[in-house]
């Protein structure tokens, strides 16, 4: 099963005729290790695939200014 919850703040500001966005929040906000998808290491050739997760815990924000 995938499982995994992101979150995310945003407001639009309008200032004159044009529009300001400012956003907060965290990416993957449970810490899932998710199974992401296999990859071959080239310096290790005895070595089967190798499994990748998510990333873990990511806090994410900004601003987009509309012009």
């Amino acid at each position: 099963n995938y499982d995994r919850v992101d979150l995310r703040y945003e407001v639009n500001i309008p200032i004159r005729d044009r529009s300001l966005k400012v956003f907060a929040g965290v990416e993957n906000l449970l810490n899932r290790n998710n199974f992401y998808q296999y990859v071959l290491l080239p310096q290790c050739y005895s070595c089967g695939p190798y499994e990748l997760t998510q990333m873990g815990r990511y806090p994410d924000g900004g601003a987009v200014w509309s012009f």
